[in-house]
């Protein structure tokens, strides 16, 4: 599995990303569909290999929510990335990120079948 930009929980993210100040002067509720993800939990239990990449300068899921996820891995095959000045919609444009990538492919990658 690779995750970038990622985050532990929609909640986290608005505690993070809106100012104390502007939650006690406005309420903010997230829909069901949106308060039910929990990224933390749907990666408990994922044994498998994982990438997970965050940039130190992503305002919409701060590198510090991704790391939460990187660390909920169980996996002894993961691997963290952290993109300095990456931000939400750069991340694949830095050539450490797009190494990681292949090396993981090509790490992961389970060989095709033979044909007959």
């Amino acid at each position: 599995i690779v995750l970038q930009a990622t985050a532990s929980s929609m909640g986290a993210v608005i505690d993070q990303r809106i100012p104390g100040w502007v939650r006690q002067l406005m309420q903010f509720r997230l829909s069901a569909g949106f308060a039910a993800i929990d990224n933390l939990a749907a990666v408990s239990k994922y044994p498998h290999p994982a990438l997970v990449i965050a940039g130190t300068a992503d305002t919409q899921t701060p590198e510090n929510l991704g790391r939460q996820v990187f660390d909920a891995l169980p996996s002894a095959r993961k691997q963290w990335v952290s993109v300095p000045g990456g931000t939400h919609t750069n991340l694949l444009q830095s050539t450490p990120v797009k190494t990681a990538y292949c090396d993981f492919i090509r790490q992961n990658a389970q060989p095709a079948p033979a044909q007959q």
